[in-house]
């Protein structure tokens, strides 16, 4: 697999938009390490991961929803515990 960088550049060179979710810090238990980051195209299709499941679900829907949109920008938390992470099968205990 390419790695992220070459795969926005592919997808550049195509006119394609798409839109780069990120991990930009993580604190206890979660999925990915701050750092991580997963492509979302216009499809819905992805590359690279969030850590998968309902979260990751989540967040593609948002990034698919974002350039239907053609939103700029936006910050979400999740949190993997207490009672919205047990709804979602996010059981980390992290954020």
């Amino acid at each position: 697999m390419k790695n992220i960088i070459q795969e926005m550049e592919y997808i550049r060179s195509r006119c394609e938009s798409f839109a780069l979710a990120m991990v930009i810090t993580r604190n206890g238990s979660a999925p990915r390490s701050a750092g991580a980051k997963m492509i979302i195209k216009q499809n819905g299709a992805t590359v690279g991961t969030m850590g998968g499941g309902n979260i990751e679900s989540q967040v593609k829907q948002l990034g698919v929803e974002m350039l239907k949109k053609h939103q700029a920008a936006v910050i979400k938390s999740y949190q993997f515990s207490g009672n919205d992470a047990v709804a979602m099968d996010a059981i980390c205990g992290g954020r």
